[in-house]
């Protein structure tokens, strides 16, 4: 592998395809832990192999070639999960009973309409945290990366979204 990141550095071409159809399960198995829609797995995969092969310069140590290019991914897996977070449908009757389930599966509008009303008092960040962390299974260090923020920040924050959560969220029950 180590010879095809070489050849591949120097512009050719079909060792960085040799190279990324011997890691491709890998990837796929990375995107699809990360993300659950299929059409946003294979653009998460798609966009890390133009990036990688725009980027392939950059690269120091052809045998972190993996790594890498697994990097790559997780991060363009964070790019999309965040702009989905921010295009969450708002809660309107009419909406919701104009959705398809030509369009969607019924059970992710059930699950984002759940999400949508459980984290309904979280700022932004709170709800992307919380996105990131329980229904993505991302690592503290890893949202800490990505949204520029401290690991215990991130923990500060995730530990106030379940409290807004538990008093506010879940039916309101609680002051507070």
């Amino acid at each position: 592998m180590k010879n095809l990141v070489k050849k591949a550095k120097k512009g050719d071409q079909e060792a960085f395809t040799a190279l990324t159809r011997a890691i491709s399960p890998k990837l796929l198995k990375i995107a699809q832990n990360k993300l659950s829609n299929t059409a946003d797995i294979d653009d998460a995969i798609q966009e890390t192999m133009l990036d990688a092969f725009s980027k392939l310069y950059q690269l120091k140590n052809p045998k972190n070639f993996e790594k890498w290019i697994s990097k790559i991914l997780k991060n363009n897996c964070l790019k999309i999960l965040k702009n989905k977070n921010n295009m969450l449908l708002p809660l309107d009757e009419s909406i919701i009973n104009n959705c398809s389930t030509e369009n969607f599966e019924q059970e992710k509008i059930e699950d984002d309409i759940i999400f949508q009303n459980v984290t309904k008092n979280l700022t932004k960040d709170e709800k992307t945290i919380f996105n990131l962390k329980v229904k993505h299974n991302y690592k503290y260090k890893e949202i800490g990366k990505e949204l520029n923020m401290s690991v215990s920040q991130i923990k500060s924050n995730f530990n106030r979204s379940k409290k807004k959560i538990n008093t506010k969220g879940l039916g309101g029950t609680k002051n507070g």
